[in-house]
């Protein structure tokens, strides 16, 4: 007696806790809830502290029970008012309208009563029922039957939350909690409304965080406040407290001591670590990027910025670098720190919400450019500008000739094994669209990969010859370039008769035959992939002054019809380059794109020695403009202006923009322009076709009517 009334004014002088309801449910969901009960009040025995937790058990579950009978009450008020309103239609009588109340009325009640019956009949999904057990197993009680039981802290989560589990609920939760204590992954779908975000997410965090491992939720970015919010609500609770901490980095953040020490004691603390997907992809390329200065000892990384180039030019002193990221001790520590937290996320659990939006490659997305732009393989040195992109242009130029558009390259177009390939892949064409192999609309569009790899790939390999000959890979035979393009065979002496230049430029071919053009063919302009429109290019600008160049003009993914990327690009070369002419040839070229064209050319023609009518820069304009239907004033206007090629071969614009002009090519120019030289005071100026008086030289400039 004198221990219990000693005990008794310690917790009146709040020296020692005094242990409620709250203090009791807590206790119900440890493993040693009766050996703590214990340790808080020695005066209790183990029958007294096992009561102690039966009691608290059959407390909770006669207050949810009750929660849950008021809920069934109020049910059946509703469908005892729904019946006197049906009654009193009844009594009333009347037309047409009133029948149509009646069987509104009835609906109603049908549904009213349904939810009745179903609160009524519901049973709790985590309470096994007592059943009769084999004699000899274990648990079993004097009378053969093995109790009932639950789980405790589904018990508690449902008294805090004042509801009951659904039984789809518990099964999920189990299903989920034992794929995680097992290490496997999986996924599971829920429709809205089914309590993913606000009862499934907070049950896994609470059965999973026991303290030995990090639970780590991760939720797309706008859902971040609200699901903070909710996990705090539902944590907010005495029995089921839990700190709930967030987990922001980016670009520019280091790996300091204090995340690593907030991660480790989010483990030992049993806490949610709430983060988005771009914080993640964030710290884990942070991880690569440490690893990658390390590796190549690049560490001085922002003294390359303008203020430094400036004092560089300037021959000024350096200023003394005080950053300690770029110090190799400091990026050691950041990597070993970065390493260390990877491995608390390696032994822990991800609860990943909205999986399908987290793990979209376009929908949840991270640029985050690292290393020196190295140029590609036959983009610059000599004979070598443009092959990269030719090849993939003049093999798609091949397919929009079989569907009727004019062959780009004039000297295959001139070729007569060219132009019966073109037929013949015309009529295979039309066989596929026929047989449903291929799509017409929007636009030609594969279907079934085998239909390509037997019939459109040995033409295509054939036509890849006559593109290869044409740059000059003459020393295989039309036969075994052939057998390389299809099978990958090539004879033993290729090596001795192939310069290295050839070797890489077959292989290409190889890959765009069997990997690349398939993959293009297949995909859907404006769906899968397109250029922004002028309206997205500008709304880019706008949000993105610093965008990319090469989402600027090149080909880039969509999420949906007529919906780019906010972000994204093609990650591979070649599928970039096959994906940006397809584009183009299907939607054709933007203003801004032709006056980038016209900026260029007039930026080589200032550059380039000679006479205006004579600069490759000059010619090549001339052609864009006499394929317009026009002619640039001062020169002659073409016979069949409708008949001309779209524009020069690649490799003779090489040619002429490199200034390499043959004495033939230079007695064309002049019979072209009538044996005259203009001075070199002025551009070429262009007029329509027909139209006024021409005459004029570029020097004067004041021709006649109808000058540009």
């Amino acid at each position: 007696e004198s221990e219990r009334r000693a005990r008794a004014l310690a917790q009146w002088a709040q020296c020692e806790r005094p242990i409620g309801l709250g203090l009791l449910s807590e206790l119900l969901m440890s493993r040693r809830g009766e050996v703590e009960l214990r340790a808080l009040n020695p005066l209790l025995g183990e029958q007294d502290a096992r009561a102690a937790m039966d009691g608290t058990a059959a407390l909770l579950l006669r207050v949810s029970r009750s929660i849950f009978a008021a809920k069934a009450r109020a049910v059946a008020w509703k469908l005892q008012r729904t019946l006197a309103s049906l009654k009193a239609k009844l009594s009333a009588g009347g037309g047409a309208a009133a029948q149509a109340d009646v069987a509104q009325a009835v609906a109603s009640l049908r549904v009213v009563s349904e939810t009745l019956a179903r609160t009524l009949c519901f049973r709790r999904a985590h309470v096994t029922p007592p059943k009769r057990a084999p004699p000899g197993a274990a648990g079993v009680g004097a009378d053969g039957v093995v109790p009932a039981s639950l789980d405790p802290r589904m018990l508690v989560f449902e008294f805090a939350g004042g509801m009951v589990l659904r039984p789809p609920q518990v099964s999920l939760i189990s299903k989920l909690v034992s794929g995680a204590t097992q290490g496997r992954s999986m996924c599971h779908q829920m429709l809205m409304g089914e309590g993913k975000t606000t009862v499934i997410a907070p049950m896994l965090a609470l059965l999973i965080g026991d303290g030995s491992m990090l639970v780590t939720q991760i939720v797309p970015t706008p859902l971040l406040r609200f699901s903070h919010a909710t996990l705090r609500s539902a944590f907010s609770a005495p029995p089921l407290h839990k700190p709930v901490w967030t987990f922001r980095f980016d670009r520019r953040a280091s790996v300091t001591i204090e995340l690593l020490d907030k991660v480790r004691a989010a483990v030992t603390e049993r806490a949610v670590l709430l983060s988005t997907p771009a914080a993640v992809k964030a710290f884990l390329l942070k991880l690569l990027e440490l690893l990658h200065l390390l590796d190549t000892g690049q560490y001085p990384k922002n003294l390359n910025s303008i203020g430094e180039k400036m004092r560089r030019v300037m021959r000024l002193k350096p200023r003394k670098v005080t950053d300690d990221r770029i110090d190799k001790a400091s990026l050691q520590q950041q990597a070993a720190r970065a390493v260390a937290l990877l491995q608390l996320w390696k032994s822990g659990v991800g609860i990943i919400d909205e999986v399908d939006v987290v793990l979209h490659p376009l929908k949840s997305e991270l640029n985050w450019p690292l290393g020196d732009k190295l140029p590609l393989d036959f983009t610059e040195g000599e004979d070598k500008t443009g092959l990269r992109w030719r090849i993939p242009f003049l093999l798609l130029d091949a397919l929009f000739a079989a569907r009727g558009a004019p062959l780009v390259n004039e000297s295959l177009g001139a070729s007569p094994r060219a132009l019966e390939l073109i037929a013949t892949l015309r009529e295979q064409l039309e066989a596929g669209l026929n047989a449903q192999h291929l799509q017409a609309a929007p636009h030609l569009l594969l279907l079934r990969r085998e239909f390509y790899d037997e019939t459109l790939k040995p033409l295509l390999a054939r036509w890849l010859v006559l593109v290869l000959t044409q740059l000059k890979l003459r020393k295989l035979s039309d036969a075994e370039a052939t057998e390389y393009l299809l099978h990958r065979k090539v004879p033993a002496d290729a090596g001795q008769r192939l310069s290295g230049t050839q070797q890489q430029m077959l292989r290409l071919s190889a890959d765009w035959l069997s990997a690349f053009l398939p993959h293009v063919l297949s995909r859907i302009d404006r769906v899968h992939y397109g250029l922004l429109s002028p309206a997205q290019l500008a709304a880019a600008l706008k949000d993105q002054p610093q965008m990319p160049v090469s989402r600027r003009l090149l080909a880039v993914p969509f999420v949906g019809k007529d919906v780019p990327s906010k972000a994204s690009e093609f990650s591979h070369p070649d599928v970039v380059i096959g994906l940006s002419i397809a584009a183009f040839r299907y939607e054709g070229l933007r203003k801004s794109d032709l006056l980038e064209v016209l900026h260029g050319l007039r930026t080589q023609m200032a550059s380039q020695p000679g006479p205006y009518s004579r600069r490759p820069a000059c010619a090549k304009y001339r052609k864009y403009v006499e394929h317009a239907g026009a002619h640039v004033r001062g020169s002659r206007a073409p016979a069949d202006p409708a008949g001309l090629m779209l524009a020069q071969s690649a490799v003779e614009i090489q040619a002429a923009e490199r200034g390499r002009r043959t004495r033939k090519d230079i007695a064309a120019e002049r019979k072209s322009s009538g044996g005259r030289r203009k001075s070199s005071g002025e551009g070429p100026i262009w007029r329509q076709a027909g139209s006024g008086g021409g005459g004029g030289g570029g020097g004067g400039g004041g021709g006649g009517g109808g000058g540009g």
